[in-house]
């Protein structure tokens, strides 16, 4: 996982905002910006964030993964929200998986030992699931080649490295 997205997982949250009643929160949208498809522009999908009542709002890269604060405790429902506004304003069929502060950093303690520490000789993947889908059903459909790849069970991720 990139430093910075680390960086937030273990920042007080006094430092990112002054209202500690907030919940800290990071969206990870399909679909978006990949080869040339439903391009949106990062600036543009924070004003949308924003206007929905968002705070503290800043996107990863291109890449759709946007970190935000939220008077909202309910998962599902900041979900329903994110997957109803995106479509009427970007113009594409939204697939939003919503991640707690306190599950992101629950999966990076939790990464199976040595995940992550050789990037020069292994590719790196988490993939978070969207409920109702369980890392146990997941698992089922990654196929991985022997001595080459390794799939990991984790609690709503499976992880993956490939010997590159």
């Amino acid at each position: 996982m990139s430093q910075s997205i680390l960086e937030w997982i273990f920042r007080p949250i006094s430092v990112m905002s002054n209202n500690v009643d907030t919940y800290q929160y990071l969206a990870l949208l399909r679909g978006i910006n990949v080869g040339g498809n439903n391009i949106i522009r990062m600036t543009d999908l924070i004003a949308c964030f924003e206007q929905m009542g968002f705070a503290d709002v800043m996107t990863y890269i291109q890449s759709g993964n946007i970190l935000f604060r939220a008077d909202e405790q309910n998962r599902a429902r900041l979900t329903a929200k994110i997957e109803g506004v995106l479509p009427a304003t970007f113009h594409y069929d939204s697939r939003v998986v919503i991640i707690t502060h306190k599950q992101l950093k629950s999966v990076v303690e939790g990464a199976p030992r040595q995940f992550g520490k050789d990037a020069a000789q292994y590719r790196y993947d988490v993939i978070f699931l969207k409920e109702p889908l369980t890392a146990k059903t997941a698992m089922k459909s990654v196929s991985v080649k022997d001595g080459v790849d390794r799939a990991y069970e984790g609690k709503s991720v499976c992880s993956i490295s490939h010997a590159l």
